[in-house]
């Protein structure tokens, strides 16, 4: 299981303390699953978690027996996941079948139509109530724009930031595996210089995705933190 949740050889000797953030992640996921609940609820499960762990988890969820709860922002793991999306508008909860794109496509249109539906529209006294909510409505929305916005203009360059960090990861880990089969092959060790020159460019790589890796975990949480700015 260890292995699955990528912490192979002297992975599994670390003490908890030193791991990343990622890492550390994947590591909570893992007791999670492991400890034999029925019904699993995660809140942004793939905040922290570069691209190989967002596939690890998501296959470990796939096969998840139980029921799962999750809420994200993540729409590949909805899609990916999800048989059921609730749904809440002005107190009332609806569960709709399929995931957020069968909901998006299908479901969200159903619910405007039936809003504009004559028997729907309220009365002259609830219109006039309406006419005042909808002004409001309108303002709030404007505000809410604004905000959306302003929060764009925030996470612009962060997101590009994060992109670019996980395609040099992506690129990184891909190299690192290469130099670990490498390293794996018995005629690696019969030339010495070959093989020093293999280990000192495995270091060099290892300290490229370590850095990548930290610098990606603080782009994110750079990232986070302008949600809460105004």
């Amino acid at each position: 299981m260890l292995a699955a949740f990528l912490f192979r050889e002297e992975d599994i000797e670390k003490k908890v303390s030193v791991l990343s953030g990622g890492e550390k992640s994947r590591l909570v996921i893992l007791k999670i699953l492991l400890s034999g609940a029925n019904f699993l609820l995660f809140d942004e499960p793939t905040n922290h978690l570069d691209i190989p762990s967002r596939e690890v988890l998501e296959e470990a969820l796939r096969s998840f027996s139980g029921t799962l709860c999750l809420i994200t922002h993540d729409r590949h793991l909805i899609n990916a996941l999800a048989n059921k999306v609730l749904y809440i508008r002005e107190g009332i909860v609806e569960f709709f079948p399929g995931n957020y794109q069968d909901f998006e496509e299908i479901w969200k249109t159903r619910l405007s139509t039936l809003d504009s539906l004559p028997g729907n529209r309220p009365g002259k006294k609830e219109a006039q109530t309406h006419k005042s909510v909808s002004r409001k409505s309108q303002e709030e929305r404007r505000q809410e724009a604004e905000q959306r916005n302003a929060l764009f203009r925030r996470q612009a360059p962060l997101k590009k930031q994060i992109q670019e960090l996980e395609e040099r990861l992506s690129t990184a880990f891909a190299e690192k595996i290469k130099m670990e089969s490498l390293l794996a092959e018995p005629d690696t060790y019969k030339d010495n210089s070959k093989f020093e020159g293999l280990l000192q460019a495995y270091s060099g790589i290892e300290k490229e995705v370590n850095a990548l890796t930290l610098a990606w975990e603080e782009a994110l949480l750079k990232m986070e933190m302008t949600e809460g700015q105004e």
